[in-house]
């Protein structure tokens, strides 16, 4: 082959390496700013838990059910896993009994609403309005264009966690609404409604030690 020739298929071959590995290199820097990112955000919240005993109540309570997961996965055997998960999918059932939310808080947590002003409530609804705007399509947690550069495994449960607070927060404004606005409170529905994000904090604290793990894994 002509000398001319290959010197060119050379340097042909070279800038296509030199593209890739550039693009390459980039692309590990955006994955690993994104863990940088996630991370920070995971150790912020496990530091609240750390200082809130209902908050790591609900850690371990999805850290229990992620793990009976796993296990299944392994074993073949998922009866413990579904067995946990259905007693927490299951939780809003109890909002016609006293068993787990006594009529007496209830009462007391409407009253507190009911005495907020008109501002004051507006003000907490549109926090929670730009906290919703901020988790779909800000950095709250992970924002989309960093979640574009992480394992797909990471991206579920990162999606997962998201999916779930945005649930939390729905409830949220719709149990202060009702109860701001009607003269009579409907019980069961705020119970409902408040037993319904103790459900979705359960099922965001499943991901959040696994997501640790990973971006220690990967960092």
């Amino acid at each position: 082959m002509d000398p001319k020739i290959i010197a060119v298929l050379i340097g042909v071959i070279g800038a296509l390496l030199g593209v890739y590995a550039k693009e390459y290199l980039q692309s590990q820097f955006r994955k690993r700013r994104s863990i940088t990112i996630l991370k920070a955000n995971l150790l912020l919240f496990l530091h609240k838990v750390q200082d809130n005993e209902h908050l790591n109540k609900l850690l371990m309570a999805g850290s229990i059910l992620d793990d009976r997961y796993i296990k299944s996965l392994t074993s073949g055997d998922d009866s413990k896993y579904k067995e946990l998960l259905n007693q927490i999918k299951s939780i809003e059932e109890h909002a016609k009994t006293d068993e787990l939310l006594p009529d007496d808080a209830v009462d007391e947590m409407c009253a507190k609403i009911k005495s907020a002003s008109r501002r004051e409530i507006d003000i907490t609804f549109e926090e929670i309005d730009r906290l919703r705007e901020d988790i779909e399509h800000g950095t709250y947690i992970l924002g989309s264009s960093e979640l574009d550069c992480l394992d797909s495994d990471m991206v579920h449960r990162v999606l997962q966690v998201k999916r779930s607070v945005n649930d939390i927060l729905i409830s949220i404004k719709v149990g202060m609404a009702g109860v701001y606005e009607r003269e009579e409170v409907d019980r069961e529905l705020v119970k409902s409604l408040v037993l319904g994000a103790i459900k979705e904090s359960v099922m965001a604290c499943r991901h959040i030690v696994p997501l640790m793990k990973m971006c220690n894994e990967r960092s």
